[in-house]
């Protein structure tokens, strides 16, 4: 628990400094966080600034992004993180977290997102059976 606490405490004084950057979030709150649900450690594995390509077949569309974090295990993709600076509210970046999650190649089983921002977090899944 003092972990947790210290996070929050770190987070609280880079709050009084100003602006919170979506990178400031990630070195902050998410780093910690990964740590200590043991994501840095095998079986898992951890990508940042992950490219994805999603082709909409509907639309013709083309979306392209960055996941912020992305823990995998083996071919799973355990969770999706998607990040967003303090300006901004976590329902900003709901789409883009589904859009980041559509493109894992294994689509029989869920994916989980985090998203967050400088004071609020969600988890979102997605499951893509029969369709998302």
């Amino acid at each position: 628990m003092r972990f947790l606490d210290q996070v929050q405490q770190d987070y609280f004084d880079q709050m009084k400094r100003g602006k919170i950057s979506e990178g400031l979030v990630k070195l902050v709150i998410i780093a910690p966080l990964l740590h200590l649900a043991g994501f840095y450690r095998a079986p898992f594995e951890v990508r940042l600034e992950e490219p994805v390509q999603l082709e909409l077949v509907e639309a013709g569309d083309i979306w392209r992004g960055r996941i912020d974090a992305l823990v995998i295990q083996e071919q799973l993709w355990t969770l999706v993180i998607e990040s967003k600076g303090a300006a901004f509210g976590i329902d900003q970046a709901i789409s883009q977290a589904l859009g980041d999650m559509l493109a894992n190649p294994c689509s029989t089983l869920p994916t989980y997102g985090l998203i967050t921002n400088d004071s609020s977090y969600g988890f979102i899944k997605l499951v893509q059976q029969p369709e998302p």
